[in-house]
């Protein structure tokens, strides 16, 4: 079945073909984004003669583990990364235009279109070079398992302080007016160190404070979370075997799973990613039994769950890994987003993925991308085919291991 959605420059094609392990298809529907949509709301602020802040809509795409972040691009050139939907950008020459653009960056492999371009200018110099003084008497004291309070003396300065920047163990967290701050979200029995630097309206800054530090309170919480169930294992080869169970429930919530070996704890996950784990490194033709335990924050451990025991692969061949359980598109100005998932669990690993594009009817394709993957293992994977023209295109992915694609 042939169907076909235009976006602004580009049409692409619904087709699909399955030989083997071999799947062509492009599936695209309106406004059925696969990755984060451009960031929206930009803005930029001029703060001073030295400095412009920016700020946006925090992007509403959400997957399974992924982590979100933000690249900012100052005059048309990458500038840095960050994790929140602001940036100050400090140290600009007076009386100078800058324009900003930002982009969502996921997981290290996808990256939106840009958002709108925003312009702004720095104030003239005012001729002020002077630095406030450094903040005094900084302290810091535990409120919870999850806050700490940082206080200080006010700095001095020959204008007027505008603002203070607060650091967490080295790195920024925020800025305020005010001369204390309340660190939320924190780690229960978790030390943490602060140091606070003060600003002034000409975008002067003087040296961080003396650091001080606290442990935020041990957590009350004694409860510890469900005992994992429904754990099986999977024969990969003669050298691994996975394992996959059904997830813990907890009173506050189950921070991940100790894997255990033959009675010896040998890994543990995080209870972010899938309740998947594989065991490598292993000899042939020889049997493993497997349990699993889950533990909260609060280091709270579950009862270890029922054993399943399994023997590995007598051979080292392995057969071709079946094709892929989903792979879909999504067409976006000149873009095509590529989406797909491996079949888990895998009796016989990907170790690689390759996409081929080709014009509709064309005669030969063209490899776009690859990928190996370490462990063997492909949960989902994306890649944007960028750039291109107002045409129908096809697209085929392979997974290929050592025993073929």
């Amino acid at each position: 079945m042939n169907k076909f959605f235009s976006g602004r420059r580009l049409v692409v094609c619904l087709v699909a073909l399955v030989v083997g392990s071999f799947i062509s298809i492009i599936y695209a529907l309106p406004g059925q984004a696969l990755g984060p949509s451009a960031p929206t709301g930009l803005t930029a602020t001029v703060f001073s003669s030295s400095q412009i802040n920016l700020s946006w809509d925090a992007s509403t795409f959400t997957c399974y583990g992924c982590v979100t972040q933000y690249n900012i691009y100052r005059n048309g050139s990458y500038l840095t990364r960050v994790s929140t939907n602001a940036y100050y950008n400090t140290g600009l020459a007076a009386s100078t235009s800058y324009s900003y653009k930002v982009a969502v960056y996921i997981e290290g492999y996808y990256l939106s279109n840009n958002s709108l371009i925003v312009y702004a200018t720095t104030l003239p110099s005012s001729g002020d070079t002077t630095p406030p003084s450094a903040p005094t008497n900084v302290s810091a004291t535990s409120l919870s398992t999850s806050s700490i309070q940082i206080s200080w003396t006010a700095s001095t300065d020959n204008v007027g302080v505008s603002f203070y920047r607060i650091y967490r163990d080295g790195t920024y967290i925020t800025d305020i007016t005010g001369i204390s701050y309340n660190d939320i979200g924190l780690s229960a029995g978790t030390t943490y160190g602060y140091t606070v630097v003060a600003y002034d309206a000409a975008g002067n800054y003087w040296v961080q404070s003396i650091q001080a530090s606290a442990t935020t309170q041990s957590s009350s919480d004694t409860t510890p979370p469900s005992t994992p169930t429904q754990l099986t294992a999977f024969v990969n080869s003669s050298t691994q075997i996975s394992i996959s169970w059904a997830a813990s429930t907890d009173n506050v919530g189950v921070t991940g799973y100790k894997i255990y070996r033959d009675g010896v704890e040998i890994s543990w996950v995080s209870s972010a990613t899938t309740p998947w784990y594989p065991s490598t490194g292993l000899s042939a033709g020889t049997t493993y039994t497997y349990t699993v335990a889950a533990y909260d924050a609060a280091g709270n451990l579950s009862s270890q769950s029922g054993s399943v025991s399994v023997t590995t692969a007598a051979s080292t061949t392995l057969s071709a890994p079946a094709k892929p359980s989903i792979f879909t598109a999504y067409a976006s100005s000149s873009n095509v987003n590529l989406y797909w998932e491996g079949n888990y669990p895998y009796p016989t690993p990907e170790s690689e993925a390759k996409v081929y594009r080709r014009l509709q009817g064309g005669s030969s394709w063209t490899l776009i991308y690859s990928r190996s993957y370490n462990p063997a293992y492909i949960s989902y994977d994306r890649y944007t085919d960028a750039g291109l023209a107002n045409a129908i295109y096809e697209y085929h992915i392979n997974f290929c291991n050592s025993g073929g694609c």
